[in-house]
């Protein structure tokens, strides 16, 4: 009995035995593990950091190789086709004035020749400007529209209100919508100017969300809103259809609130990154 005891007392100390150094044995296997996947996340993390960084590196590049390309067209349009329009204007001003005596029927034609140069050095002016990066902001698209409408306000007499927003002077602008924001700025004070018989003109922008707004607003003579709308010839021609086209390609909504004898309202909107 006493030995079967002993065996049995032996039995269970070895079962003991065996059973902690399976356990022990389950818990390396389980830190090992851990180990394991936390090398595997740190892994992970690192190479989504290095492709980031690259990925990043990368765009950066692309960024200032784009900047670069901008910069030499502007270079190239104003060197070359704006010297070379230039040209022209002052080639055809000098004929007229050396023939104006002899050929006078060929002195419309050289006015013509005159005025669409002037009229494509303009154009180049505006194409140079809006691929210029350093024109992307805000205070620059803002100063270059308030001098364009207060030189034609002046000219034909009509009182300037412009409300300068100072909370969007570092608002950044891509080059195109930039382009189309100016073009269809350009076209509603033309039209408000040579349409509307105003004696006062006002001009907002805004900014909510990400959506941009301008408001060209006049206490002209205002107009039928829905000839106006139906008959684009009422403002001389593709304007209006212009602009609606710019606001469509831009993700944008072009609207005109006017209503006769009260005056009209274009409000041009489009979001921005």
């Amino acid at each position: 009995m006493r030995l079967k005891e002993q065996f049995e007392v032996a039995q269970k100390e070895q079962q003991i035995i065996l059973l902690e150094t399976e356990n022990a044995l389950k818990e390396k296997q389980k830190q090992t593990q851990i180990v394991l996947r936390n090398i595997a996340f740190v892994l992970i993390v690192v190479v989504i950091m290095l492709g980031f960084l690259i990925f990043n590196r990368i765009r950066i590049k692309q960024q200032i190789k784009q900047l670069e390309i901008r910069n030499s067209i502007a270079s190239d349009l104003h060197d070359d086709i704006g010297s070379t329009l230039s040209s022209i204007k002052m080639y055809s001003d000098i004929v007229t004035g050396q023939i104006k005596n002899n050929n006078p029927e060929s002195i419309p034609l050289l006015h013509q020749m005159s005025n669409n140069s002037k009229e494509m050095i303009e154009n180049m002016s505006d194409i140079v400007w809006a691929i210029k990066p350093a024109n992307d902001a805000f205070k620059n698209i803002e100063s270059r529209m308030f001098n364009f409408a207060t030189e034609l306000c002046i000219a034909a007499g009509i009182e300037l209100v412009f409300h300068r927003n100072n909370n969007l002077e570092d608002l950044k602008i891509p080059m195109d919508q930039r382009r189309d924001l100016y073009l269809v700025f350009k076209e509603g004070v033309i039209n408000a100017i040579k349409y509307s018989d105003c004696n006062k003109l006002e001009i907002s922008f805004l900014k909510t969300g990400s959506w941009f707004t301008m408001q060209i607003s006049d206490n002209g003579k205002g107009f039928n809103a829905e000839e106006l709308l139906e008959n684009d010839n009422l403002l001389g021609g593709n304007g209006l259809k212009n602009m609606k086209q710019r606001a469509i390609s831009n993700n944008g909504t072009l609207k005109i609130e006017t209503e006769l004898g009260f005056g009209s309202k274009l409000v041009f909107k489009m979001p921005i990154p």
